[in-house]
């Protein structure tokens, strides 16, 4: 039995939006043509001198094709002559550069700010030790020294602890 709906839905399973990952390049993408200022799709077409078909295609997760970078850098170039702020598919593209470091160098990133932490900690720690050698301190001032130095101490077991998995590591390069 037909209800007269078999071509509205099948029509309908054609125009299925896919989920894009938040900060990909098809997301990326998504949001150029869905800015009015840049014109959407057909206009995206035509700054690359593509199909409309093919640039929705760059978009799409499920496909295999991807944008080159040289029509990567025309669109961003468009959305930035229409007056609009950043590069949607540079800063994409520098996201993932950004994630797939952090993967790669993930103990020297964290290395990097727990150094930071350390400094900052044994600064600290040497103010209070300054202060609680004066002929003036006060047993507050030495409670103070000892907690700051405590604090120094855990940050610098940190480090330990970090550099011991560096050991483990095969990729030493610098982030």
């Amino acid at each position: 039995m037909s209800l007269g709906n078999e071509a509205r839905f099948s029509r309908r399973a054609d125009a299925v939006t896919h989920a894009r990952a938040p900060g990909s390049i098809e997301q990326a993408l998504d949001r150029i043509a869905g800015d009015p200022v840049v014109g959407g799709w057909a206009a995206m077409a035509t700054i690359v001198e593509r199909g409309e078909s093919t640039v929705r295609n760059w978009a799409n997760p499920t496909t295999p094709e991807s944008i080159p970078l040289d029509l990567a850098l025309r669109l961003d170039l468009a959305w930035q002559k229409a007056g609009l702020v950043g590069a949607p598919i540079r800063d994409a593209y520098n996201a993932l550069a950004d994630q797939l470091r952090e993967a790669e160098f993930g103990c020297q990133m964290e290395l990097l700010r727990a150094a930071a932490q350390f400094a900052h900690e044994n600064g600290e720690a040497e103010q209070w030790a300054i202060l609680a050698a004066l002929p003036e301190a006060t047993v507050a001032d030495i409670d103070k020294a000892v907690q700051e130095t405590s604090h120094a101490v855990a940050h610098g077991q940190g480090l330990l602890s970090i550099y011991r998995r560096l050991r483990r590591t095969r990729s030493r390069a610098p982030p």
